[in-house]
């Protein structure tokens, strides 16, 4: 369990076409659970968050939404388990308490060429009509190719949902 302040994420299994298993992940919404101004909580955002992410297969690199189901009035989003370290794993251990002057060039190049991946990513975001609201180094992973996670806070400028954003 990867406790957040306002859902739970599980890592899980998956059973695919009978027995085949696969990794996933798996994020509860509580029925009720952190409820803003205007009476929604965080399963509005989950169904959100599937929304936005079934919108964007193909665009950009997401973890694959699988389903959203009820259980016991608590709501749940199961969707790809994407495995690689965060952004933020990256530039810590390519820093390792050194100054940007003491990295060798090639460390210097791959940070480089991250940013201007993210930079490129977000990019393709804004291009489809979304803000994310919420990129920090933990919510980019790195598997070879960048993905951008946690779609629960994006705003749609096309549609101009939610409103306001959550």
């Amino acid at each position: 369990t990867l406790g957040l302040e306002h859902c739970r994420l599980f890592e899980t299994l998956r059973l695919k076409n009978g027995w085949r298993v696969q990794w996933c992940i798996l994020k509860e919404g509580k029925r009720d659970m952190y409820s803003d101004d205007h009476g929604r909580d965080i399963q509005d955002r989950l169904r959100w968050q599937y929304q936005v992410q079934q919108d964007l297969q193909g665009i950009i690199r997401v973890p694959q939404a699988y389903e959203l189901f009820t259980e016991n009035e608590d709501l749940f989003l199961a969707m790809e388990f994407i495995k690689g370290p965060s952004l933020s794993h990256i530039i810590s251990q390519t820093f390792r308490d050194r100054h940007w002057s003491l990295l060798a060039t090639s460390e210097q190049l791959r940070l480089v060429d991250l940013a201007i991946g993210i930079v490129d990513l977000i990019s393709a975001l804004h291009r489809k009509g979304y803000v994310h609201r919420d990129i920090n180094p933990e919510n980019i992973l790195y598997t070879g190719d960048l993905v951008l996670i946690d779609y629960e806070l994006v705003y749609s400028t096309t549609l101009q949902y939610p409103s306001p954003p959550f």
